[in-house]
């Protein structure tokens, strides 16, 4: 039934809420539009299950109804908060008073609810621990609560794209402050464990520090290693076949390419997490073929290491590395940006 929710989630947003363009992208409707129809979908969904309620015991039953109002202000969040940015004040996100913070089974939403709050009762993020605060005192329980600042610490680390306002506040410091604040409210928590592997990962890839060596295959199949490398200034670009906001900035990689053709110590390389190689190999055999050298494909256990311990939770992603194999910037913003340009001229100076 799950199952049959998402789909018919899935296939709601792709035909009524978007009209597919040429180009492949899809053009958004308005917020007001984008409500209604989400409402309209909740009530047939929810039609649906009325209508099997004898199959369901109370708690499936229960948890149907609630898991579709979890879909639609998921979908909320994600259209208001990323792709539209719209400001926490307008009445938009008026739907968040109706998240019950202490409702486990539409836990996803509680984290962003709390932000919007935060926007509206005291303004624009500029500590994260002060929203870290924040969290503890929106929430009575206290497991309920360790549990959500323990999450929140990952979701920043894990998924910082989701998180825009908090993202750009994110460092060593900041992160070491998160840290301290959880360890003194719960000491020993059995949830400190959900943010760990991040934390450890987070740190391993700043600045300054050696990064982890890794292969992959070139469009020959033979194998290359990172510490093959070594002596080079290396922008790695993290994408795949099926990454639209990938293919969009693909351009601005090949024009990074040309641009530093003639300079032997510098190595741009495209490297694809695809899981299929044909599809990898028939997207770049189709680009310019002075473009194939610098194409890599991750593959087998190669990938999964690489994706582990590069922390890579979404593409497109942009690693620069030095020619000492340490990290100059473990997630460059953009590529077309001016202070990419600088860092690399200055670490190929040095």
């Amino acid at each position: 039934m799950l199952n049959e929710l998402g789909k018919s989630m899935n296939n709601w947003l792709a035909w009524k809420l978007y009209k597919k363009q040429p180009s492949g992208e899809f053009e958004i409707k308005n917020s007001d539009e984008v409500k209604i129809g989400i409402g309209n979908w909740v009530k047939i969904e929810r039609f649906k299950i009325d209508s099997l309620k004898t199959e369901f015991s109370d708690f499936e039953y229960r948890f149907l109804k609630n898991n579709t109002t979890y879909r639609a202000y998921n979908f909320l969040f994600y259209y208001g908060r990323l792709l539209s940015d719209i400001p926490s004040a307008d009445s938009f996100f008026d739907f968040v008073d109706d998240i019950d913070v202490e409702d486990s089974i539409i836990s996803g939403n509680v984290l962003p609810k709390l932000e919007i709050e935060y926007n509206r009762k005291i303004g624009k993020i500029n500590d994260l621990n002060d929203f870290f605060s924040f969290i503890g005192e929106s929430i009575k329980d206290k497991r309920l609560r360790s549990y959500y600042q323990a999450e929140y610490i990952r979701q920043l680390l894990a998924n910082p794209s989701y998180w825009p306002q908090h993202a750009v506040l994110l460092d060593s410091n900041s992160l070491k402050a998160l840290e301290s604040s959880f360890n003194v409210l719960y000491s020993g928590s059995e949830y400190s464990e959900i943010f760990e592997d991040y934390v450890q990962t987070f740190y391993k890839t700043q600045k300054g520090e050696e990064a982890v060596n890794f292969w992959a295959i070139d469009s020959k199949g033979d194998t290359l290693k990172l510490s093959d490398l070594k002596g080079k200034v290396i922008l790695i670009d993290v994408w795949a076949t099926w990454c639209g906001p990938c293919l969009s900035e693909r351009p601005n990689m090949l024009e990074l390419i040309s641009k530093y053709k003639e300079v032997g110590a510098f190595m741009p390389i495209m490297l694809s997490t695809d899981k299929s190689r044909e599809k990898w190999a028939k997207y770049i055999f189709k680009e310019d073929a002075s473009y194939l050298k610098n194409n890599l494909l991750l593959v087998g256990d190669g990938k999964s290491s690489f994706e582990k311990i590069y922390n890579i939770t979404y593409i497109p992603r942009y690693i620069l590395i030095d020619k000492s194999g340490k990290f100059i910037s473990s997630k460059v913003d953009n590529l077309a940006s001016r202070s990419l340009i600088t860092l690399i001229d200055d670490a190929l100076k040095e």
